[in-house]
């Protein structure tokens, strides 16, 4: 009995030590089962791209970041060739990391472009390692597509800065110079090895002054940047002027980083431009000279001509007179002398009557000739004063012109204080501009006034005829208006003349008046 019972003990202790191990075996399997759903859930909702592949290269396990990658759902996946998502160009490198995966566990990695219609990613890194269990391996996708843009767009920029004729140097935040593109060498002849880490006041040849550093440090503040010249030397001791320009590069969060500074070598252009202005500075030198020489001759041009206008007033003063004294005295006495001729032959010759009749009638055709040739010179009229003679004029242009010509003077005063020059001056423009209006503006109505206005006298000619455009009065041979227009400025005075086609036209003239006594 006694054995009996220490059996019973022994199987109850070992039912209790059973108990106790399935427990704790019981226990061990939650934990595993509750660390392998964490992992599930971590291999599930993981950023990173996992996938298992069999040894035959076939997808065998992949979670939802892979899925989404490749742009397939997860069950589709499952049994895919991998190699299917692979770009023909990276098949090789693929296949290359395949045959280097080292069975001790040890990952290899490599970068390869996906088929872009099926995987959606541009490029990809995989880091794949030997998988004991089934021959296969487990993959990791990273998506680099970005990444590579990047780097392709800074590999770029650098191209194209090592491409620029500028000068290009990039200092760090203290100033020190941490890059440079061959242009940098090429202008200033220092190699690279002797420019970087060095600040970029070594190349300075003329101190430029605390003003000329304070302004660049106020602009960099202020604006970020800074445009100016600035004088440089080269490692061969030569100097070259540069124009420079400072740009301050900066960080995400504002710090700046970096310091840009790009230029170019000017100093041809300067001296250019320096050569430049001084011939600019010559050649207005020159035209001021020109300019007062034309000047004073156009001047001299119109003391002559006021000179000339006077010597042919006077001349043809002196003519008309000489006509008149000479050629008029002789054809009135010869006039007389026909006359007495024609008287005795009486009825008793009438063929020397006759004949003395178309002499008489011939020197009667000459004296009207002779004093119209004396009125054109200087009618004798212009003795009586201008307002008589004007009279006299617009009769006579009436006369000739069979139109209606007339002459508006506000009072008399006014020709008391018009001394002998402007009278003959004004005269000889309404002479002139009543021949213009009979020779070319067929006109109906002429209308002269001559009025006081202040100090001036306002000579006014209008017609209403056929007027003329602004050319006709530049055309070559047109002196007329020409000869107004001198004797006019000759006189201080100022003319004007309104016209237009088929619209008649208005000339008017101001003339200074002596000053009231």
């Amino acid at each position: 009995m006694l054995k009996a019972w220490h059996e019973a003990q022994v199987s109850r202790i070992e039912l209790e030590l059973q108990a106790a191990a399935l427990a704790e075996m019981h226990r061990q399997k939650e934990e595993v089962e509750e660390d392998l759903s964490r992992y599930t859930g971590l291999y599930e909702q993981a950023p990173a791209c996992y996938l298992s592949l069999s040894r035959s290269g076939r997808i065998d396990g992949a979670n939802r970041a892979a899925a989404a990658l490749l742009r397939q759902a997860r069950a589709e996946l499952i049994g895919m060739h991998f190699e299917q998502f692979i770009a023909p160009c990276s098949l090789p490198d693929w296949r290359g990391l395949l045959a280097r995966l080292d069975r001790q566990g040890k990952p290899s990695a490599v970068e390869v472009q996906l088929q872009e219609e099926l995987g959606g990613a541009y490029r990809v890194r995989l880091e794949a390692n030997y998988n004991a269990r089934n021959g296969g391996c487990r993959i990791i996708l990273s998506d680099i597509s970005d990444w590579h843009a990047r780097e392709m767009a800074l590999q770029r920029a650098f191209a194209m800065l090592d491409s620029l004729d500028e000068g290009m140097a990039l200092t760090n935040a203290s100033g020190r110079i941490v890059s440079i593109n061959p242009a940098f060498s090429q202008l200033t002849a220092y190699p690279p090895a002797a420019v970087l880490g060095r600040s970029l006041r070594f190349l300075r040849h003329r101190e430029p002054g605390a003003a000329f550093y304070a302004d660049i440090w106020r602009s960099l503040l202020c604006r970020g940047s800074w445009q100016g010249e600035a004088w440089g030397q080269r490692a061969d001791g030569g100097e070259f002027l540069a124009a420079l320009s400072l740009k301050v590069m900066r960080d995400p969060d504002g710090r700046q980083t970096n310091l840009l500074a790009v230029f170019s070598d000017i100093t041809q252009r300067k001296r250019a431009e320096m050569a430049l202005r001084e011939l600019h500075r010559e050649l207005d030198t020159r035209v001021r000279l020109r300019t007062s020489e034309l000047a004073q001759a156009n001047a001299h041009l119109r003391q002559l001509s006021a000179h000339l206008a006077e010597v042919k007033e006077a001349e043809r003063k002196r003519i008309a007179r000489e006509i008149h004294d000479e050629l008029g005295q002789n054809l009135l006495a010869l006039r007389i002398d026909i006359s007495m001729l024609q008287a005795r032959a009486g009825a008793n010759h009438p063929r020397l009557r006759q004949r003395a009749s178309l002499a008489l009638e011939n020197v009667d055709a000459t004296i009207r000739s002779v004093r119209n040739i004396i009125n054109e010179l200087r009618p004798a009229v212009l003795d009586l004063g201008l307002h008589a003679a004007l009279e006299w004029l617009v009769r006579d242009f009436a006369v000739r012109g069979q139109f209606d010509c007339r002459l508006v003077v506000a009072g008399d005063a006014l020709f008391e204080r018009i001394d002998a020059e402007s009278g003959v001056v004004l005269f000889r423009i309404v002479q002139e501009s009543l021949s213009n209006v009979l020779r070319h503006a067929a006109a109906s109505h002429v209308r002269v006034e001559l009025a006081e206005e202040g100090d001036t006298v306002l000579l006014l000619v209008e017609d209403n005829g056929a007027g003329m455009e602004t050319s006709q009065r530049d055309k070559p041979g047109a002196f007329g208006l020409l000869g107004i227009a001198e004797r006019v400025e000759a006189m201080g005075g100022a003319l004007s003349i309104v016209s237009a086609p088929r619209d008649g036209c208005r000339l008017s003239v101001r003339l200074a008046l002596p000053a009231r006594a």
